[in-house]
């Protein structure tokens, strides 16, 4: 009597498995995508592999051999390869990586200088590209740019948040499918002297943030600067673009940790972090310092108040300065009195161009309620003020790929010939990750050139191709398909009961 058989588990027979490993090493497919990395033979699946796509993304890589492996175009962001076998650095210069992926002990991640950068690099708070500017005397001016990967968060504080008011609300969560690049401090004294060869602040020094500057004065300077550097396409960032940067991960009022207010201007979590009416007047220098004895439940005693050099108190788990206190922050949106219909992606929130824009962060003459993450106002656009100031940012899809940190990888797109041999190598089924349910007579192969995945439907009318703009999923009992929602489902005959895709 012939034994069967034992089918490997999750439903996929050694034929499937056989199958995917094909497709790993299939050097001409322009993508790769791979789930169930613990049905294959860790010393053998990748040796000599072309990995394309997001397939690594990630996953634990623990004991795989990548030995003679090829990752041009292969995702590792969130990749933990510590424990990998076979990895050298050249390997990882063709991947796409991000601040979270984990190399093996000895290598580091290396990362691709913008072409709008003078420098770039990595350090404990993530990757930076740094621009300089030339001033009209000669001068050199440099700015930091830190990379803010893409991602999600919740916008706006919660109900019981202390010092909440009600325009931070209703809390709402906002997804990043695209980094960006922020400035490491507010737009210094120097950088707008550079540009535009004057200087409006009240508190001169070179180091301390511009102030008394106008939403329309920061569009003139911005006009100004991407004149003068083609290609750094500097803008002010969305609110939610702010938000994001500023809490950097953290969910409590401030990046520091919950706030806890003792009086007007006192709140001990602040002190380390922030300039603010509660000690903005200590070590205060200048003569021109406003009066601040009459300021009530002070953190600290002082008589005269006013902005400081940036980089003065502690920065954000990613780098960043000054995101709280100092000088607010002028941001892109129109003012609006709610969250109610804010833009779910992050993008700029519109209005006229007479309506109030957006202020964030708090400043040096600020209350401690004012200086909470969450915190927001708004002004006319035309409006000067000694606690106005704004941080620059670079915000263009093209970013995640310029910083060689994060993103989407962006794969060329096939040709007819290379379809065609990729149809030959992989028959049937296509592994990925999700869960969507089986429809009779379905059977597909799946690879992606420019966001889409090739189809390949047997059914009553023979087998067909067609394209879907969706990731692959995973099947019960061994089937694997495709689904993006309703239509899709239908025409794939195959029923998908969530979102696909991350």
């Amino acid at each position: 009597m012939s034994r069967r058989p034992r089918p490997a588990p999750h439903g996929l027979t050694r034929d499937h498995l056989r199958r995917i490993v094909e497709i790993a090493h299939a050097r001409n497919l322009s993508f790769v995508e791979l789930v169930g990395l613990a049905e294959l033979d860790p010393a053998v699946a990748f040796r000599g592999a072309a990995i394309r796509g997001s397939a690594l993304k990630g996953q634990d890589l623990a004991g795989f051999d990548f030995t003679g492996a090829n990752w041009e175009g292969c995702d590792l962001g969130g990749a933990d390869l510590s424990r990998a076998k076979g990895v050298t650095a050249a390997m990882l210069a063709q991947a796409a990586t991000d601040d979270s992926t984990v190399p093996p002990p000895g290598l580091f991640v290396a990362v691709r200088r913008p072409p709008w950068a003078s420098a770039a690099g990595r350090d404990a708070f993530g990757v930076w590209a740094e621009f300089t500017l030339t001033g009209r005397d000669g001068a050199k001016v440099a700015q930091l740019m830190r990379w803010c990967r893409p991602g999600q968060f919740w916008m706006g504080s919660p109900k019981r948040e202390p010092g909440r008011r009600g325009n931070e609300g209703p809390r709402h969560k906002v997804i990043f499918r695209n980094g960006f690049w922020m400035a490491d401090t507010p737009c210094t004294q120097a950088l707008w002297e550079a540009a535009m060869g004057d200087n409006p602040s009240r508190f001169k020094s070179p180091t301390r943030p511009v102030e008394t500057v106008s939403f329309r004065d920061v569009e003139r300077f911005l006009t100004a600067v991407n004149t003068a550097a083609p290609g750094l396409d500097l803008v002010l960032p969305s609110e939610a673009q702010w938000e994001y940067a500023c809490r950097a991960g953290t969910k409590t009022a401030t990046y520091a940790g919950p706030m806890e207010i003792l009086g007007v201007n006192n709140s001990p979590v602040l002190d380390k972090i922030a300039w603010y009416g509660g000690n903005s007047g200590v070590d205060f220098e200048l003569e021109n310092g406003v009066a601040s004895s009459g300021w009530g439940e002070k953190q600290y005693d002082h008589k005269t108040a006013g902005t400081h050099p940036v980089k003065g108190k502690d920065p954000n788990p990613w780098g960043l300065f000054d995101t709280l206190g100092n000088v607010e922050e002028w941001c892109a949106d129109a003012w609006h009195d709610s969250y109610e219909g804010a833009p779910a992606d992050g993008a700029v929130w519109p209005g006229d161009g007479a309506a109030d824009r957006v202020l964030r962060g708090g400043s040096w003459l600020a209350g401690a309620r004012s200086v909470r993450s969450a915190g927001r106002f708004g002004n006319a656009p035309s409006e000067r003020s000694g606690h106005f100031g704004f941080r620059c940012a670079r915000v263009l899809e093209q970013a995640a790929s310029e910083s060689g940190a994060t993103g989407r990888s962006k794969m060329s797109r096939p040709g007819a010939e290379r379809w065609r041999e990729a149809r030959k190598k992989i028959g049937t089924f296509f592994v990925s990750r999700g869960t969507i349910r089986r429809g009779r007579g379905v059977g597909f192969a799946g690879f992606s050139g420019s966001g889409g995945v090739l189809v390949r439907r047997v059914g009553r009318f023979g087998p067909h191709w067609r394209r879907v703009a969706c990731r692959p999923v995973r099947v019960d009992a061994g089937r694997w398909g495709l689904g993006r929602g309703k239509n899709d489902s239908r025409s794939c005959r195959a029923r998908w009961p969530g979102r696909a895709g991350p």
